[in-house]
């Protein structure tokens, strides 16, 4: 089966594309073991991520202020870590390729997992928002940070993948963070 430039329809003069004959070539099932080998060492990585955030949590919302004198956690101590916080994402943005992850105020994105230079960004923005309280819910940053593993462990340089198989690999990331963060609602402390 050829596919033309763009890799969604059909060649001219090429069979049209048979969805039925598609999944039982060998390179499908090659492309679902490797998104479930994929999908679970991603579901374990947000798991760790988000275990990581629960314990970040801990130290500077029950910890931090026990460790300063306080009986608990005063009222006005979320004012000065979303500060911190805002600092922290600031200079993510600032000084680390890419943006730290999609912009909260155009939705959630669809432009495709982030590079693999741009990983240590998002992880830092996410992981000081997320661990400061400035965020309600992780699946944002998880969604790119799985794509964006998933895609780093088949785009290896030197390496030819196809553009559909890459967003085949991206998407899987990204759902399976996302599943990987469902079962973990509360990580252990």
């Amino acid at each position: 089966m050829r596919l033309s430039a763009d890799h969604r329809s059909p060649a001219p003069g090429a069979d049209p594309l048979d969805p039925a004959a598609l999944v039982r070539t060998f390179g499908y099932l090659e492309l679902l073991a490797l998104a479930a080998v994929l999908g679970v060492l991603i579901s374990a990585a947000a798991y760790g991520f988000l275990a990581l955030v629960s314990r970040l949590q801990s130290a500077t919302y029950t910890d931090l202020p026990k460790a300063l004198g306080f009986q608990g956690t005063p009222p006005w101590w979320p004012l000065p870590l979303l500060g911190v916080a805002g600092l922290l994402v600031g200079a993510a943005v600032r000084h680390l390729p890419g943006t730290g992850g999609h912009e909260p105020t155009e939705g959630l994105a669809t432009t495709g997992a982030p590079s693999a230079i741009e990983l240590p960004g998002v992880f830092l923005a996410a992981l000081a928002t997320l661990g400061l309280g400035a965020v309600l819910g992780p699946e944002a940053p998880l969604i790119a940070l799985g794509g964006g593993l998933a895609v780093l462990a088949v785009k290896r340089p030197g390496r030819d993948v196809a553009p559909p198989v890459v967003a085949v690999v991206g998407a899987a990331g990204s759902f399976a963070a996302v599943k990987g963060s469902g079962a973990c609602r509360s990580p252990p402390a």
